[in-house]
């Protein structure tokens, strides 16, 4: 049945309920709660303002509508962990809306005493590479005085959904849950920085067809932004840049989740001034072939809900997927594979274009090459933060990330909670409801440490330059367990399992549901208890009880993190699911985090499974749990949508595990 078409928004956004803009149903429940950083206001923007040329020149007027930021009585609540460097929030007022030229830089009345209430100004810009408009909407810094300059912080919207605007902001008060937009952008501003949000490509009122974060094109628009932002606000810091090699580099860094964590990867690789200087994706991909079809095996339920919020995310502007996206992408949930095209598309929009250096033949169509050769930038600062339940994009993605990025030099850092993804009712997830506090994935923590703390402190260093705020943010990797517990792990610690357990000859149908088939493994649990906190790793067989089938191509692999799709595999090889479980002392078992990886073909499958972390008590024990078929690949695994794709097949599977266990006693945030 679908959904209720009006939302209810917040009392302080101070607007009366209306029918919501977002498609029906499940799509709709998508697009409402979308990433970390979904705005419960809606973010509907206002009306466009007049283009604006190319590079600041010959700027013609826009309209600023400085409406209600925060309300005149919103307190921010100082956060107690940055207590020593923090800066206390204050009550945040608007001045009296005002038409901006913006055709030079922005001269603009002060208040008394040289400081002026924080103004949210609506723009669009013209991107001069792709001939887009682009909206954006600048928050000015609190207090902002002058002479003063202030760091500036870019933020992007999750996928389908849209910047928030001027009239967006609502007066919510910060706590530990950071489901919202507004709470975070309205710390930062409070606390001394300019902030910029932006509709991505197609989405909202920014102009042209989606390509989910396409180098060419949507990371074309995001350098217009920068630009755009240098020729016209005063009130920007500059410093030497990191390396000496600019002596005058804009202060900058960028924050949001999910498509707010990719175009944050993007610019950082492909900006030619390398202007960034501390990034923090939340929920963000490392690789999207891996992310959306694993063993080159479509995530199905979730690649439904992403074409239907592409397709609707321009509905402003008449925008939706680029054409290759419109035939491509229904095609291979048919085929029950990625085509060749469609991985390299992929995979040239992904991190791990940049990290692993792999060319690709093709950006979206036969002859349109990629613009940009797989070249890392310099080392940057980046703070990683990963859903632990997410199962469009794990831990193993954020893993990678982190690998990729430290490896450069910058100071970079990992912390996970239990919110993600998983927040969204797009997966089943029955183990959460019987197993997990209901609350975990509204709490935005990793142990003690709040996301919107552990933002800002990182921000605070790398912008600010405030000595030392960033250590409130453990350098080891945090693992969430709960929303409550948590435990401190190397980053090799992660990636590096260390017990193998054998897996014994164990019989499965491929393309059969019901219960997971339960392998038990090694011994229980004693009384002091263990940790199991990162990546596991399988080296299984699967072997067809019936006629030899020549074994499948092993697959590429990044070791103990991540593997691309098998594109030479033909779509009827036989399909099942394996994921790490736990046999508690009452009976139930329960799939730990809700994380499956599929195997696809006879042969031997040697491969990281997805990243989990669970506290293990006296008695329980660790199972594998093997699946013949599995919802959150419902019609994709051996039997699938296209008739001569599906392979209902009797196996046997054995092998090895090698879990990522730990002593209990592991230090904790």
């Amino acid at each position: 049945m679908p959904m209720a078409t009006h939302t209810r928004r917040p009392d302080s956004c101070a607007a009366p309920l209306r029918p919501a803009a977002r498609p029906a149903g499940l799509l709709m429940a998508c697009a409402l709660a979308w990433g970390v950083w979904a705005a419960p206001c809606g973010a509907q923007a206002a009306s466009a303002a007049p283009a604006l040329s190319a590079a600041g020149k010959s700027l013609t007027a826009a309209v600023v509508k400085p409406t209600a930021l925060l309300g005149p009585t919103a307190l921010l609540k100082p956060t107690a962990l940055l207590a020593p460097n923090a800066v206390v929030p204050r009550t945040l007022r608007l001045s009296a809306p005002v038409t901006l030229n913006l055709a030079a830089p922005a001269s603009l009345p002060t208040l008394p005493g040289g400081a002026r209430a924080a103004r949210a100004i609506d723009a669009t810009l013209l991107s001069p590479v792709t001939g887009d408009t682009v909206a954006i909407t600048v928050f000015e810094p609190a207090g902002l005085a002058a002479g003063q300059t202030y760091p500036l912080v870019l933020h992007g919207h999750g996928f389908g959904l849209s910047r928030l605007s001027s009239q967006g902001m609502n007066t919510e008060t910060p706590g530990t849950s950071d489901l919202n937009v507004s709470q975070g952008v309205a710390d930062l501003v409070a606390n001394g920085y300019g902030v910029i949000s932006i509709d991505q490509r197609g989405h909202g009122q920014s102009s042209g067809a989606v390509r989910v974060m396409d180098p060419d094109v949507e990371g074309q628009n995001l350098i217009a932004v920068l630009d755009w932002a240098e020729a016209n606000l005063p009130w920007l810091m500059y410093r030497p840049s990191a390396d000496g090699r600019d002596p005058r580099n804009l202060v900058v860094g960028s924050v949001g989740g999910s498509y707010g964590g990719m175009y944050q990867l993007l610019l950082a690789h492909i900006d030619p001034k390398q202007r960034l200087d501390a990034i923090v994706p939340e929920i963000a991909p490392h690789s999207l072939p891996y992310s959306l079809a694993p063993q080159n095996t479509p995530k199905t339920l979730w690649a439904v809900a992403l074409f239907g919020l592409g397709t609707t995310a321009g509905r402003m502007t008449g925008s939706t997927f680029d054409p290759f996206v419109l035939q491509e992408f229904p095609q291979a949930l048919i085929n029950n594979r990625f085509s060749q095209g469609l991985t390299d598309f992929a995979a040239y929009h992904s991190t791990s274009y940049w990290c692993e250096g792999r060319r690709v033949a093709t950006n979206g169509a036969p002859g349109r090459a990629p613009g940009y050769a797989p070249t890392l930038r310099p080392k940057i600062n980046a703070l990683f933060i990963q859903g632990m339940r997410d199962t469009l994009f794990n831990l193993n993605n954020a893993v990678a990330n982190h690998h990729c990025l430290a490896a450069r030099g910058g100071d970079v850092r990992l912390i996970t909670t239990q919110v993600g993804h998983n927040t969204i009712p797009v997966v089943p997830d029955v183990d959460a409801l019987r197993f997990q506090d209901p609350q975990d994935i509204t709490r935005g923590q990793c142990g003690r440490i709040t996301t919107l703390q552990a933002r800002r402190a990182f921000l605070d260093e790398h912008l600010k330059g405030v000595k030392g705020a960033a250590e409130e943010v453990p350098r080891q990797v945090c693992v969430s367990l709960t929303a409550n517990d948590a435990v401190l792990l190397p980053p090799s610690a992660v990636s590096q399992p260390t017990v193998r357990l054998e897996v014994p000859p164990t019989a499965v149908t491929a393309g059969v549901g019901g219960p997971a088939v339960v392998v038990p493994l090694g011994d229980a649990v004693g009384a002091a208890g263990r940790v199991l906190a990162g990546i596991p790793t399988v080296d299984l067989t699967l072997v067809a009880n019936g006629p030899s089938v020549p074994p499948s191509i092993p697959a590429q692999s990044i070791p103990g993190v991540l593997t691309t799709p098998e594109i030479n595999l033909s779509a009827n090889r036989p399909i099942v699911f394996v994921g790490v479980g736990v046999m508690h002392n009452d009976g139930q078992v329960e799939l730990v985090d809700n994380q499956i990886t599929p195997l696809r073909g006879l042969g031997r499958h040697l491969l990281p499974l997805a990243g989990v972390g669970q506290r293990l008590a006296n008695g329980q024990r660790l199972a594998l749990l093997v699946y013949g078929a599995h919802e959150q690949f419902l019609l994709n695994g051996s039997v699938a949508l296209q008739p001569t794709a599906t392979t209902v097949q009797a196996l046997m599977v054995r092998g090895t595990v090698t879990m990522p266990l730990h002593e209990a006693n592991l230090p904790t945030p």
